[in-house]
């Protein structure tokens, strides 16, 4: 569907043209749109990453406080 999206806005974006500059403004600004998206979902993949080694060091750490207390 994504590539739908895509072929569907490069035939449409071709005739806005900004005049002098020869770069299709639509065309890169779907580019933008898709690299910013792709940034997010990497820094979230990140993000849940850490949280989790977190919450491994949080359970190991409790489990240790449990095994000293017996």
């Amino acid at each position: 569907m994504l590539g739908l999206m895509f072929t569907e806005m490069e035939s449409f974006s071709e005739s806005k043209q900004e005049p002098g500059y020869g770069v299709d403004l639509q065309k890169l600004h779907m580019e933008v749109r898709f690299g910013f998206r792709e940034f997010v979902e990497e820094t979230m993949r990140e993000k849940i990453e850490e949280k989790k080694k977190k919450m491994n060091i949080g359970i190991m750490m409790e489990a240790i406080e449990g095994y000293c207390r017996s």
